[in-house]
């Protein structure tokens, strides 16, 4: 989505150019009336280009390297998604995969969805590669294997989907993974439902990773609110999740494991999930883990407001395992926030380490034992315990078993006081926590053994509180927040409402800058907006709360980037100058851009130079003043009602003497800048960086793959280098590949009218 690099690679995959391949584009309706007509002609490497429009069909491929996308990747309009529907037939998949194990299938920028009284897959797998990319995945009710099930060694690669209101009579809601492999960055999954176990994934035998996905209100009748992984491979992650307001009725409202030879879950938030009091298990209440071998690492979590009645509320462990840099605030249970028990007389070890428990609360009526927010359960384990915090927790920090013997070690704690813990025998004056008697609790610390404090208070800066703004899309920024915790990364929230209240929001998680650019906010309508910058464990603080007001009177152009020269660069010769494409938001509108150089940098009186539509203009040496000069230089994009924008940044460049030109550096990397003029009549420039001497292939294409001609085929020096085609070809679209070398290619469009 970020212009000219989204727009190479979509050219990339759309046309198959990138390996000199004669990729075909089919288009749906244009071309074939049907998706699986078009598919029927395809051959390894084609894509299917979907017009916006809604098709009722199932398809089935065979095994091919295939692309079908809709017209989103084109124009990244993320409302092309959701007009281009893809609804299966009754009782059918949607997309039936039976591939060969190394073909690969993309889906990209579709709404696979489904009538309220029909059932089916979204999509079938068997062998073979997944991608799925940028789609809507919704209202799929299913008795078994979920929306999306793969199977014989299938695997699925899921980036920025939306998953919600799928059902399943039985397991895994969205998917059922069975002997395959699954890996999610930057999805959400919202309001799915198993009727047994996994109310979003149910995966045994294959390989798990898991990042930047937000999970929210999903439900499993039985076990695994949101997943159950079972026998995974190696190497599998869970990373920077949030797990919010998930529902088990039976164990683990989060996530449920059994056999595995690696897990990891780190820096993920899990709050407000719950087991209700009419629970099935009576173990394990957010995450439930049981393994004879393998260690489970949970690392720099943030658990906030879950509940369950069971012993674990929060994690359930009969494994091996190492829990370091978590923080536990306000978590309730009736028996134990984290506990650890025994299979089959296996001496498992559970080390805790660098965590902060604050006013998490064990309820207790009448008599404490056999409960604590921490307890071992077992008299085959050993809970070692050392270098955490304890604050202000209700019932036993730490508990003791009625029935058997486990080891502990919990010294070296602090307990929330430099008295130490309330212990009746050791330490009977403390004023911290209440530890159990069994317990040995000397030494303890007098201070804090861990830092964990929320990010500080941050400023807001554009817009600015009561803005009118008639330019879409809008970029938010703000200024960097500050964490106490040395070790921390600071991610933000942007948050942006109808309402001052917030109830009904949108929230663009795991932003890693200071600012944003959204571009579906709606003219006419005013806007509350806010920020929350969260660290590791989700600490978090929120900006104050301004409003903004969008106005549909002529939107101006967006914003936009200068690419080349770079930044105080030394020149000679003629300059090529390139900024990146605006884009207009107003209907029939157009934009024309006009290059200003100023030699003083004030811009009162600006040398100008008006390119139309073109993002790039060469300036000859001897339209500027003698060598020795320094310039600054911007760009202008005026749309037909005369809204104006600057581009974003102002560069400077001086014109560099005759030593200049022996000591001027060379290009530090291969680029192939923007064609001049484009479109075009009948000659185009082209101006090519290279770094290093090199075989260099320049080569024009039509848009179906076909070759037309080679510009050139040699070794070039280092340096800048220009070619000129002279097309003698009919009006349309062609493309200019370059390749050099071995490893570096690059792709750009031109457009020829006559």
């Amino acid at each position: 989505m970020q212009g000219r690099k989204t727009l190479l690679l979509t050219l990339l995959a759309l046309f198959g150019i990138w390996q000199g391949s004669r990729a075909t584009i089919h288009r749906v309706p244009q071309h074939y009336d049907t998706i699986q007509s078009a598919v029927n002609t395809a051959v390894d490497n084609d894509t299917i280009l979907v017009a916006p429009g809604t098709y009722h069909e199932s398809v089935y491929i065979t095994p091919q390297d295939l692309f079908i996308t809709s017209e989103y990747l084109l124009h990244q309009d993320s409302l092309l998604i959701y007009r281009t529907t893809w609804e299966g037939e009754d009782d059918s998949p949607t997309l039936y995969l039976s591939l060969g194990a190394q073909d690969a299938v993309t889906i990209s920028g579709f709404t696979l969805s489904r009538d309220p009284d029909e059932q089916g897959h979204a999509i079938t797998i068997y062998s073979g590669i997944l991608n799925l990319d940028h789609c809507v995945v919704e209202n799929h009710a299913v008795t078994h294997y979920g929306a999306v099930y793969l199977s014989d060694a299938a695997i699925a690669n899921v980036d920025n989907c939306i998953f919600k209101n799928n059902q399943t009579e039985n397991d895994g809601a969205v998917f059922y993974a069975a002997y395959s492999s699954l890996d999610i960055a930057q999805c959400q999954f919202i309001d799915n439902y198993a009727g047994s176990d996994g109310g979003v994934v149910y995966l045994y035998g294959g390989r798990f990773n898991c990042a930047q996905s937000i999970f929210l209100a999903n439900e499993a009748e039985e076990e695994g609110g949101v997943m159950v992984i079972d026998f995974l491979q190696t190497d599998n992650q869970i990373v920077r999740c949030r797990f919010d307001g998930n529902i088990s009725r039976g164990s683990a409202s989060a996530i449920e494991c059994y056999g595995y030879d690696d897990l990891l879950i780190r820096e993920c938030y899990f709050g407000n999930n719950e087991i209700p009091d009419n629970i099935v298990s009576p173990y394990g209440g957010l995450i439930y883990v049981c393994d004879y071998d393998s260690t489970i690492k949970i690392y720099n979590n943030g658990f906030y407001n879950n509940y369950a009645s069971t012993y674990g509320s929060v994690s359930c462990l009969r494994a091996y395992g190492r829990i370091e840099g978590n923080y536990y605030e306000g978590n309730e249970t009736e028996k134990s926030i984290i506990s650890l028990n025994c299979v089959n007389s296996i001496n498992f070890v559970l080390q805790l380490r660098d965590n902060v428990f604050r006013d998490n609360v064990v309820q207790s009526e009448g008599e404490n034992a056999g409960k604590g927010v921490l307890i071992a359960n077992s008299t085959d384990v050993c809970l070692s315990a050392t270098d955490n915090d304890f604050h202000g927790n209700i019932g036993y920090a730490v508990g003791y078993p009625i029935l058997a013997t486990p080891q502990y070690n919990v010294e070296n704690n602090y307990w929330g006081h430099a008295s130490g813990p309330y212990h009746i025998l050791q330490n009977e004056d403390g004023q911290g926590d209440t530890v159990a008697i069994e317990l040995d609790i000397l030494p303890f610390c007098t201070e804090p053994c861990n830092i964990m404090e929320p990010p500080e208070p941050f400023e807001l800066l554009w817009p600015e509180n009561g803005s009118m703004n008639d330019t879409l899309p809008v970029r938010f920024s703000w200024l960097a927040a500050n964490d106490p915790n040395p070790d921390d990364e600071i991610d933000y929230m942007l948050e942006i409402s109808l309402t001052p209240q917030f109830t009904s929001s949108d929230k663009y998680w795991f932003i890693t800058g200071e600012n944003h650019i959204v571009e579906n906010l709606e003219p006419e309508c005013t806007y509350y907006w806010r920020v929350t910058a969260y660290d590791n464990v989700w600490m978090d603080w929120t900006s104050e709360t301004r409003t903004l007001t969008v106005t549909d009177i002529g939107l101006a152009p967006c914003a936009f980037n200068l690419d080349s020269p770079p930044n105080d660069t030394g020149i000679r010769d003629s300059i090529l100058f390139v900024w990146d494409a605006t884009i207009d938001c107003s209907t029939d509108d157009s934009v024309t851009y006009f290059l200003e150089l100023s030699p003083n940098g004030s811009f009162d009186n600006p040398m100008v130079w008006p390119t139309g539509s073109d993002t790039a203009i060469v300036v000859y040496e001897n339209e500027l003043s003698p060598s020795g000069s320094r310039y600054s230089w911007r760009v202008k994009a005026v749309d037909t009602r005369g809204h104006c924008t600057l581009s974003n940044q102002v560069w400077n460049f001086n014109m560099l003497d005759v030593v200049g030109k022996q000591s001027e550096t060379l290009p530090l990397q291969f680029k192939l800048y923007p064609p001049h003029p484009n479109p075009f009549n009948q000659q185009v420039r082209i101006t090519l960086a290279v770094p290093r001497a090199e075989h260099v292939r320049a080569e024009i294409y039509d848009i179906l793959g076909r070759r037309h001609c080679v510009l050139y085929d040699d070794r070039l020096d280092a340096g800048w280098h220009e070619f000129q085609w002279y097309a003698k070809v009919a009006s349309g679209t062609y493309f200019i590949r370059v390749q050099a070398g071995t490893e570096w290619i690059s792709l750009t469009r031109v457009v020829l009218l006559r």
